[in-house]
């Protein structure tokens, strides 16, 4: 049975979501610019705040406030759906089945340093794949705004957040991973809980099932 999406409106949310079979999906600057330009003109098109971003060669993180219950799906539908059919139709690839491998997954996140810890995390992913040695150096993120306020090609951002200088913990990365990873509400243990409980994500909460035994 297909699970409602949950109603996002009025919260924090890290979106995610990645290629087929992680394959690559952003094969050139062209690649990479045209989404750019879709994430600022879904941006204009629905009620959502874009607090940070980063784009992976294979997948990308969003930083979002959507302002009401339906805003987060119908920005979603526009950037993932257009974007699909572009870049099919750019690579001559239509009809080779779906571009994403799944629809995008949405985690709320608590403020404070729960979201200071999510927005290091988005800002040092390239870092961490070798792509550059400082999120500010990376072409395709908004941690790029920290060197230049006035770069071209960058959607329009609610805030622009503090310079990020130091990689961050072991721990602090364990628990944005293992959020993205069970789709669990990123903050502390009582309002994880009550968030799951809030918006229909208590499922998130439970255990991993132990395999069967053989």
């Amino acid at each position: 049975m297909t699970r409602k999406r949950p109603n996002f409106g009025g919260l924090n949310v890290h979106v995610f979501n990645r290629r087929v079979d992680k394959q690559q999906m952003f094969l050139s600057d062209e690649d990479y610019l045209e989404f750019v330009d879709l994430l600022e003109s879904a941006r204009r098109k629905v009620h959502i705040e874009l607090l940070e971003w980063c784009l992976m060669p294979n997948h990308w993180h969003l930083d979002v406030e959507p302002e009401g219950r339906g805003d987060l799906p119908r920005f979603m539908e526009l950037l993932c759906g257009t974007h699909a059919k572009r870049w099919r139709t750019r690579h001559e690839s239509l009809g080779q089945g779906s571009l994403y491998q799944r629809a995008y997954k949405a985690v709320p996140v608590q403020g404070g340093a729960h979201l200071e810890r999510l927005i290091h995390y988005i800002h040092w992913n390239p870092v961490k794949a070798n792509l550059c040695a400082h999120p500010a150096e990376w072409r395709w993120g908004s941690a790029r705004r920290q060197i230049d306020p006035t770069v071209g090609h960058m959607p329009r951002l609610k805030r622009l957040a503090p310079p990020v200088i130091e990689p961050m913990c072991m721990e602090s990365m364990r628990s944005v991973t293992e959020s993205m990873r069970r789709c669990r509400p990123l903050g502390d243990p009582t309002w994880t809980r009550e968030m799951a409980e809030r918006i229909g994500l208590t499922h998130t909460l439970r255990p991993p099932r132990r395999p069967p035994v053989t």
